[in-house]
């Protein structure tokens, strides 16, 4: 009798364990790597195919415990037809919900935020797409919305997240809220930046509202290849009490691309005018990439305090008059 007892015992604990493992293994992540995945489902497809290409795409790891998961809820025959906008992250059970919910990748928008983009330039952008007003927009992007929401803005200085709306390609809902693509911005700044880079920007004694600004600048001023030089330059710059004299800087008063300023733009009396006041604007230019941002923190060290462009090219100069001599031969 006493041997029927153990071995039901041993039973119900073999049973007990099954069960955790069972749900440890739906309710727990295959992966912690934040990674999007575009998984199709073809029309007519059985369920037996669509959690091999599951396990396939390292989406599952037990297909076994999957299929007798999908089973137990009675929904083999509701997956969906179509693309589907996946991550390493989820559980078993989030995949499910995804794939069995209706929400493809069909139903989806891809937008592009470019490098250098003013706010305003974003506004106008997402209007043309049909997602938002650029007047909804602009007073969207007020900081008192998002500040108590991300760290990083905790050292704004101005009243709009201007220069944190991370130029990237999205996948947006067709009938998603400003918020939630402001959000998605937002989210994808931090994530991109990365802990290792915060740290070393607060390493520096600096804040990421600083970094950003002048990461903006940069931006605007030179191409890819140059942008560490060019942040050095305009470091120098500040720390010696010289204006920044950027033109990107009296663009952005005036509204004009990528154009030289005139005598008259130099002369309007604005704070984000680096020829007439010194240090830097109170607020970023526009959105600044990653490049930007890491040129500002990681500059390259160099004798030059003075740079112009002209066809895509950085001239440098060490003294007021080299630089003169470059205007004359490179812009005149």
């Amino acid at each position: 009798m006493k041997k029927i007892k153990l071995l039901l015992l041993l039973i119900l604990l073999t049973l007990i364990v099954l069960v955790l493992f069972f749900a440890y293994s739906i309710l727990t992540p295959i992966s912690t790597e934040d990674k999007q995945v575009y998984f199709v489902i073809e029309s007519g497809q059985g369920f037996n195919q669509i959690s091999n290409n599951l396990k396939a795409a390292g989406l599952i790891k037990n297909q076994l415990i999957f299929e007798t998961y999908v089973w137990l809820i009675d929904q083999e025959g509701a997956f969906i037809a179509g693309e589907h906008q996946l991550n390493k992250k989820m559980t078993s059970r989030q995949l499910v919900r995804t794939l069995t919910s209706g929400s493809t990748v069909d139903s989806e928008i891809k937008i592009t935020i470019l490098e250098g983009w003013r706010s305003d330039q974003i506004g106008e952008y997402l209007a043309s797409r049909g997602l938002a007003t650029k007047e909804e927009f602009l007073a969207a992007i007020a900081l008192e919305r998002w500040q108590a929401d991300y760290d990083f803005l905790a050292d704004v200085e101005i009243d709009k997240v201007e220069g944190f709306l991370f130029p990237d390609t999205y996948r947006v809902f067709a009938d998603a809220s400003v918020d939630q693509i402001i959000a998605k911005m937002l989210a994808t700044f931090e994530q991109r930046l990365g802990d290792d880079l915060l740290a070393e920007i607060d390493r520096q004694g600096k804040t990421v509202f600083e970094t950003v600004n002048l990461a903006s600048i940069v931006q605007k001023e030179s191409p890819i290849d140059d942008m560490p030089m060019v942040a050095d330059v305009f470091l120098k710059r500040l720390e010696a009490g010289i204006g920044l004299q950027s033109d990107a800087t009296i663009n952005y008063i005036t509204g004009k691309k990528d154009l030289r300023p005139t005598l008259a733009d130099l002369e309007i009396d604005s704070p984000y005018n680096t020829y007439k006041y010194r240090g830097l604007p109170p607020g970023p230019i526009a959105s600044p990439g990653l490049a930007a941002i890491k040129a500002v923190v990681y500059p390259q060290a160099n004798d030059y305090y003075y740079f112009l462009n002209s066809d895509g090219q950085t001239y440098f100069a060490r003294t007021y008059q080299e630089h003169l001599e470059n205007i004359s031969r490179y812009l005149d």
